[in-house]
């Protein structure tokens, strides 16, 4: 705890016999405080007011060898000018900036001043909330930047123009990247961007982690083609070398995905975990109007039919239903 905090929190809560005892104390824990933040390498600041947050981010020329700052739900949106001064006289290789209310404006500062710096040092950037502008920024900087070798974008709007600007970022880039996209809306982007990455239409250093990006690259074009045009997706991956690779990356694409027709035949593979991992997904898919599940020959279980019955429930566009439990121990 900062100096300062602590000496606010000793005055509001605890009671001494002596005055001197007070000072004694803040003394004792500032001096702890200055020796840790020499060495200290790694800071998080979690659920801090705008207050406490000013405090906080005043301290920061106290670590002189600070290589990561993560920020995580903080009244942020009223100090970032201060956090940007501070970061001025740091040489952060790790930022780390999540839910902290700094909508559009406030990341377009962060990437401004921060990744657009070609001679900077930062190589990992996490950010939140960022719009197509924001992305096609981004996208820019990794022509220049260098260093910038690992960006995370959480819930970002990112749409077919600012993925592909990003893709056409790594496919110039002199340097490998991770480019992480995980819980971001790309629209209709993630089977285009599929498609160029699965047929070796661009080549690009590094990798871009994206559930449905990764589920949709193991298809063939006459698949993607289908769910592109008609919302439709057929997989019977019943046969062992098939399930081992698309089941997994199914269940983790479902969220993600907008299907108006949904077709799956796991005969043979059902347990009441892989029941489970296939309804979490399954009940997501609020638009479908078409399904059809062969589970034959499983053994879902009691949890694992409870769960693909709720999952059911949800889906409330539903039409047409074809569901295969023959053979199967319930």
């Amino acid at each position: 705890m900062l100096p300062e905090a602590f000496k606010k929190d000793v005055a509001g809560r605890l009671k001494f016999t002596h005055l001197d005892d007070v000072k004694t104390v803040c003394r004792l824990q500032a001096e702890v405080y200055k020796e840790k933040a020499k060495t200290c390498r790694s800071l998080r600041l979690v659920d801090l007011r705008a207050d406490a947050l000013d405090i906080a981010l005043s301290a920061l020329e106290r670590y002189p060898v600070l290589e990561s700052l993560e920020i995580v739900h903080c009244e942020l949106r009223p100090k970032l000018p201060l956090m940007l001064k501070a970061l001025e006289k740091i040489k952060l290789r790790q930022l780390h900036l999540q839910q902290n209310e700094l909508f559009e404006e406030g990341t377009r500062q962060v990437i401004e001043a921060l990744a657009l710096q070609s001679n900077g040092t930062l190589a990992a950037l996490s950010l939140g909330h960022v719009d197509v502008a924001g992305v096609k920024a981004l996208a820019e900087a990794m022509k220049e930047n260098r260093t910038l070798k690992q960006l995370s974008l959480s819930r970002a709007t990112i749409a077919e123009e600012g993925a592909f600007a990003l893709l056409e970022a790594l496919q110039k880039s002199e340097v490998e990247r991770r480019l992480d996209l995980t819980g971001c809306d790309l629209g209709n982007a993630h089977v285009a961007l599929a498609r160029a990455l699965r047929t070796g239409q661009v080549q690009v250093k590094g990798t871009i982690t994206h559930p449905a990006v990764e589920f949709l690259r193991r298809l063939e074009d006459e698949e993607l083609e289908e769910l592109e045009e008609k919302q439709r997706l057929v997989l019977d991956i019943h046969r062992e070398e098939a399930f081992r690779k698309f089941f997994a990356p199914l269940c983790r694409a479902l969220p993600e995905l907008k299907l108006r027709e949904l077709g799956l035949g796991l005969n043979h593979h059902g347990s009441a975990d892989g029941a489970r991992d296939l309804a979490a997904g399954l009940g997501q898919q609020t638009e479908l109007e078409r399904l059809t599940l062969k589970l034959r020959y499983n053994s879902l279980g009691h949890e694992g039919a409870k769960a693909v019955a709720s999952a059911l429930a949800r889906l409330t566009e539903l039409m047409e239903l074809t569901l295969d439990l023959n053979k199967n121990e319930i």
